[in-house]
């Protein structure tokens, strides 16, 4: 964990299996008598032919706004675990990306998954 953690991988420590249950189904775990597997997926865009890598925290919160368009940066908070900074990063990345796009007003609109 601290290797991950001085590679700037993981944000806090103890935060991962809440996240990891709420972002996977039951296909992600494997159990065998004496191991669990854990496979992690995930998703991909194409764009001009060209792949998009999303980081693990792009990819939660892109699956967030898919999953409720109208959510907001606390609400984003509170179900990531993530910290505003980390959210606010992840955003401003993910628009770069042409991933999402805002549309409306800031405090009555609501994302878009774009593809």
């Amino acid at each position: 964990m601290r290797i991950f953690h001085d590679l700037d991988m993981v944000e806090q420590l103890g935060s991962g299996m809440r996240r990891i249950l709420r972002s996977y189904d039951e296909k992600a775990f494997s159990f065998t008598d004496h191991f669990m597997r854990t496979s992690f997926y995930f998703e991909r865009f194409q764009r001009l032919g060209d792949r998009i890598k999303l980081t693990e925290t792009e990819s939660l919160i892109y699956a967030e706004i898919k999953r409720n368009p109208s959510i907001t940066v606390p609400l984003l908070m509170h179900e990531t675990g993530y910290s505003e900074p980390t959210i606010n990063r992840a955003l401003k990345a993910l628009r770069e990306k042409s991933c999402i796009a805002r549309v409306g007003a800031r405090k009555n609109g609501r994302w878009e998954a774009l593809k």
